[in-house]
């Protein structure tokens, strides 16, 4: 007879913006950094590993994300914080 055990779960992090729900860095001149930050709370059983990534090269130059991965044991919180700064103008689009 084999035994097997297991247990499903559900990961469960808690996340907050600084500006209702998105990341709203306003109007801000060129060559100037600005800065809006991400809270993040595992409030689950198990640790939880992020790990954010950028895919296009505009979105790579004009946006540094510290910590840009790590991980949150169950309870830990964390402060993420988005700067944005651009050599030129330019305009975003929501998704």
């Amino acid at each position: 007879m084999i035994k097997i055990k297991a247990e499903a779960f559900k990961i469960s992090l808690d996340i907050k913006f600084s500006h209702d729900q998105i990341l709203d860095f306003e109007a801000v001149r060129v060559g100037e950094p600005k800065d809006n930050k991400l809270y993040m709370k595992n409030i689950g059983m198990y640790p939880v590993k992020y790990n954010f990534s950028m895919k296009k090269k505009q979105t790579k130059e004009i946006f540094t994300i510290e910590p840009m991965e790590g991980e949150l044991n169950p309870n830990d919180e964390k402060n993420v914080v988005i700067k944005f700064k651009s050599q030129k103008e330019i305009k975003l689009k929501t998704a």
